[in-house]
């Protein structure tokens, strides 16, 4: 198993952390050193997660999972890690989980089986990180009062990047009689940011949504009330 860039054999994929929801993509080289046709597959043999952790299922997919291989050929291999919550944590219930647990690190030692390999297999080890957005937006609860038609109230939320290590990107969508300045942005780690939220009525009557932030290409979010 080669590197792409050819750097050399690969006995481990690094992934780093990404957040739950999101993927991160590698490709390696599946080499034929020998000169017959030989044919391959690939088994996810042992998972760092714990037996019945719903949260722990094997991240790692492999494209192709299996082929036949020519003499002294090549065949590139695209292994995405793809870490899933199998449930959803949103506004302050989030921010509580986010103090306390949340990275989960994930090692995969995946067996290439491959009749021309020694012993007729090999392994790779694949190893990565993920991690709970760590957002929080203060205040949460937004009352903009009595406001005429076409006149504008602004009410400041400070959006902040609780995570120590991963930095978050956010978008806040327009509404009808509610827009946020900026209402996208990049936050690093441990940074807050600013925005504006503005009530632009434009017909009369009591006006009652929620708006929501969507965190890190829409893997989670926040609703402002």
């Amino acid at each position: 198993l080669l590197r792409m860039d050819g750097g050399g054999e690969l006995e481990a994929a690094p992934f780093g952390t990404i957040l739950y929801g999101q993927k991160r993509t590698m490709e390696v080289l599946l080499a034929n050193t020998g000169p017959d046709q030989t044919e391959w597959s690939v088994e996810n043999a042992q998972s760092s997660g714990e037996p019945g952790d719903e949260s722990s299922l094997l991240p790692f997919v492999f494209e192709p999972r299996s082929g036949l291989l020519d003499g002294f050929g090549k065949v590139p291999v695209r292994i995405t890690f793809v870490p899933q919550r199998s449930d959803k944590i949103t506004g302050w219930a989030h921010q509580e989980a986010a103090n306390t647990d949340i990275v989960k690190s994930f090692q995969v030692s995946t067996v290439f089986e491959c009749s021309a390999a020694p012993d007729g297999r090999f392994k790779l080890l694949c190893e990565g990180q993920a991690s709970l957005h760590a957002l929080s937006a203060e205040p949460l609860e937004l009352n903009f009062g009595d406001c005429l038609t076409k006149e504008n109230r602004d009410i400041m939320v400070t959006v902040k990047n609780n995570h120590p290590d991963l930095p978050v990107d956010f978008k806040i969508p327009r509404i009808p009689h509610f827009r946020a300045r900026p209402a996208t942005g990049r936050l690093r780690p441990l940074q807050s940011m600013p925005v504006i939220v503005t009530f632009c009525p434009a017909q009369m009557g009591e006006q009652s949504t929620h708006l929501p932030i969507t965190i890190g290409g829409n893997v989670a979010s926040i609703n402002l009330f």
